[in-house]
């Protein structure tokens, strides 16, 4: 908005600045920040003959070091100005400013002040020494140096696409590698066993990528996850993120170009490591810190160590008559109770109604409490990890298994191996429930017969049996994969065994563990 005109008198400068990196960047004779800024400072008020002005600094690091952006926003002339500073400029290289005065002598004397502007070593941290699978693992950065605006809370986020040097990282795109092969634009990364964690196709520095692979399980890298470092405030230096913790990765390690393989977190050590582009020294230096992640070993439990032996009903033994129970499983009340009729049967009222048994099974496994405040559940596969069998010395009966993908409707089959495949398959129950948001335990509700034991000649007879399919029919096949033999029927009997099982895909060591918990049926 100045005119100027013929004759006219005005300063003009013309300064060269030069920023930047040479190589590696790693000596100091790499770094480049050649400047000369000019305060034109403002008086205070009226007459106070106090000029005031004000320096902020842009601290360089690997993310804005190479974007223009970084360097044309400086302010070189003003009373407001900006500068960069490349490294810890403190003692003879403190940031400086020169006033050439003219003294009360007449003679024009320099004068000086300086103010340090040190960098800072930044540390990196997981707020737990162990986690399992489905924690929020909770990531938190304190690094004064990145606080890059004062007046803006500062964010940092995951290399968008897979094939870039720095993919899967903290940092920034298209900055290339140095000369060891490693990504110049990493600000933060996370590792499990040492290994870059991400996506199918993201190539480690192996070559080696996972691409070619269709896992059905498989989670994806650190991309996937939204992982963002947000500044805690505008002028904090304390950046926090949050991820879930996955149960499975693309592990490269060690694999061939086609390879990889979908690998267990559980049992791998995960690591946050930060490249501290410039630390307390000046220097670059990588700090980090490290976790396990640990499975629980789960247990399994029944409600109670003896339960009674469970009892039937008349109707159960239609070819029967008379009013003593004979071969039958009844439970009649006291003799005196009795009527005397003439059809000597027992009539209602005459008899215990209901003698079917209720089992209550637990199991505590805090490695399927994946969601913290959700309803979670155990459903896996198609015949689950729980399985309840009644056993008689070598005689086994395998009742159902339960915690499966969805209820399967089958039979009590006999022997301990489950029945997978044909139309004689064992019962599935379907999912276990968590008995609350967060208690990690999960409870599963049975009814046994009086029936559901293994075949003996000491069983009572039974002729009307309870259909495992819901069906119409009655007879043993309804609800047995196998007829009894001639002479014998399936029953439970005192001092009858019930077990229940259940095998639990990682333990506290990382492997598959089988835990138990049994039972006796008495008569007392």
């Amino acid at each position: 908005t100045t005119t100027f005109t013929t004759g006219d008198k005005f300063a003009m400068v013309a300064d060269f600045f030069s920023f930047g990196t040479s190589g590696d960047g790693v000596l100091a004779s790499d770094r480049i920040n050649n400047a000369i800024y000019r305060l034109e400072l403002e008086e205070s008020g009226d007459n106070t003959s106090t000029f005031e002005g004000t320096v902020e600094y842009i601290m360089l690091n690997q993310l804005n070091v190479n974007q223009t952006s970084t360097f044309t926003g400086i302010v070189p002339i003003s009373d407001e100005i900006v500068i960069i500073v490349h490294e810890d400029l403190t003692d003879e290289d403190s940031v400086r400013i020169n006033y050439f005065d003219l003294g009360a002598d007449g003679v024009s004397t320099q004068i000086a002040d300086q103010q340090e502007a040190p960098s800072h070593s930044g540390v990196v941290s997981f707020d737990l020494s162990t986690y399992k699978v489905a924690d929020t693992v909770v990531v938190t950065l304190k690094d004064q140096d990145l606080n890059i605006d004062s007046d803006l809370v500062d964010i940092f986020t995951v290399v968008t696409g897979t094939t870039d040097a720095a993919a899967e990282r903290i940092g920034q795109i298209g900055y290339g590698t140095n000369s060891l092969g490693e990504p110049f634009g990493t600000l933060l990364f996370i590792t499990f066993d040492d290994e870059i964690w991400g996506a199918q196709a993201f190539v480690n520095s192996d070559g080696v990528s996972c691409a070619d692979k269709s896992f059905t399980t498989f989670n994806d890298g650190l991309l996937d996850t939204g992982f963002t470092l947000v500044e805690t405030a505008a002028d904090s230096g304390t950046f926090v993120g949050d991820f879930q913790v996955p149960d499975t990765y693309c592990k490269r390690s060690g694999a061939t170009l086609g390879g990889g393989v979908e690998a267990s977190t559980t049992g791998t050590d995960i690591e946050v490591n930060y490249l501290d582009y410039r630390d307390a020294s000046g220097e670059i230096i990588e700090v980090g810190d490290g976790a396990g992640i640990r499975a629980n070993t789960g247990s399994i439990s029944l409600d109670r160590t003896v339960y009674p032996v469970p009892f039937g009903i008349p109707s159960d033994s239609t070819t029967l008559t008379g009013e003593t129970p004979n071969g039958r499983s009844v439970f009649p009340m006291h003799a005196t109770g009795l009527a005397i009729d003439s059809d000597k049967t027992l009539d209602a009222g005459e008899f215990i109604a209901n003698g079917d048994l209720t089992i209550h099974v637990r199991i505590n496994d805090p490695d399927e409490d994946l969601s913290a405040t959700g309803e979670d559940k155990i459903d896996t596969g198609t015949n689950g990890p729980v399985k309840i069998t009644v056993s008689r010395g070598a005689d086994i009966l395998t009742l159902a298994t339960a915690g499966g993908a969805a209820e399967s409707l089958g039979f009590i089959t006999t022997g301990n191996t489950v029945v997978t495949t044909g139309d004689r398959k064992t019962t599935e129950l379907g999912p276990i429930t968590e008995i609350a948001p967060d208690a990690a335990i999960f409870e599963l509700d049975m009814t046994i017969r009086y029936t559901d034991g293994p075949i003996s000649t000491k069983c009572p007879t039974t002729d009307t049996y309870t259909n495992s399919t819901g069906g119409s029919g009655k007879a043993v096949l309804d609800r047995f994969d196998t007829t009894p033999t001639s002479g014998s029927d399936y029953c439970i009997l005192q001092g009858d065994i019930i077990t229940v099982e259940y095998t639990d895909p990682t333990d506290a060591s990382g492997n598959p563990n089988t835990v138990t918990d049994s039972a006796t049926f008495d008569l007392r």
